[in-house]
């Protein structure tokens, strides 16, 4: 019997060199995800550049490479996240899919050429229908809403570099409806379940090339941490504000765990561990019987 060397790789298992380097610039619903797209894409390297407030107009003239000099460089992904706060400034939440269009191609533009260059790939995911409208918002009913997402998806579309992969009905919200509230720490901000909802589409696992690993989004915790760990200056905030979970009603909509609905997370996660487990001892064996 002899023995032969042999390299084998399991689904889920990342080396630090493989690992994905991902950049987030943009809003609030980039900085307030902290780091946990981490926890959601198997193997990443997060840094968070995002900036709560920020308009895609801000991301278009006033900001630039500086505000990302503390979070490295180099990275293989820059996720991109603007245009929300252009649409909840604009008088009477009447701004046009165009004119959205329009501010958020000079927003990607800038951050191409003089923030983030040089990425594989950019990616935009607009946001999640919000929960209810913001106290005294003129975005108060849920077709107001339908302009940002589809302006944001008309710039992307003119980019080859840019991947857009729509994230509106993914906390279980629609054109004419409001999202459920358990993903939601406030009327439009995420808690950590609506962004496992969002991470875990299967077009953004497979776009950050994310290790194999199931996800059960509604079982989740809702609280976030890691506020401190922002690299463009000074955090936002510095605690999660949400209070205790709210319930997913019916389960939520949209399906955390890929683009097609709801998935059977328990079932996948065992045939998945299943599968590895036999790649495994199979390739034991033929490492002992030196095939």
């Amino acid at each position: 019997m002899r023995f032969s060397a042999l390299a084998f790789t399991v689904a889920g298992v990342i080396t630090a060199a493989d690992a994905a380097k991902i950049l987030i610039v943009g809003d609030s619903m980039g900085e307030f995800s902290t780091n946990v797209l981490e926890t959601y894409c198997a193997g990443a390297e997060v840094k968070n550049a995002g900036l709560a407030g920020t308009k895609a107009d801000d991301w278009a003239n006033d900001i630039n490479a500086d505000a990302v000099k503390g979070c490295g460089s180099s990275f293989d992904y820059v996720w991109m996240s603007f245009g929300g706060n252009d649409m909840l400034e604009s008088d009477g939440c009447s701004m046009t899919a165009e004119t959205m269009q329009s501010k958020v191609t000079a927003a990607i533009n800038n951050v191409k050429t003089n923030i983030a260059p040089g990425a594989t790939k950019y990616l935009m995911t607009c946001y999640c229908q919000p929960k209810s409208a913001e106290s005294g918002s003129a975005c108060n009913t849920p077709e107001k809403t339908v302009p940002l997402c589809a302006g944001i998806k008309a710039a992307c579309d003119l980019d080859s570099n840019v991947e857009y992969v729509d994230s509106f009905e993914s906390c279980g919200g629609s054109s004419s409806a409001w999202s459920n509230p358990g993903y939601f720490e406030d009327a439009i901000h995420l808690n950590k379940r609506g962004y496992c909802k969002v991470f875990t589409q299967a077009a953004i696992q497979t776009l950050f090339q994310c290790g194999e690993r199931a996800y059960d989004c509604d079982n989740e915790d809702c609280t976030m941490t890691g506020y401190n760990l922002q690299c463009a200056g000074d955090a936002s905030k510095d605690e999660y504000d949400g209070g205790s979970c709210t319930a997913i009603n019916g389960g939520g909509g949209g399906g955390g765990g890929g683009d097609d609905g709801d998935v059977d997370l328990g079932a996948a996660s065992s045939l998945r561990v299943s599968l590895m487990a036999t790649g495994v001892a199979l390739a034991v064996v033929m490492a002992v019987c030196g095939v």
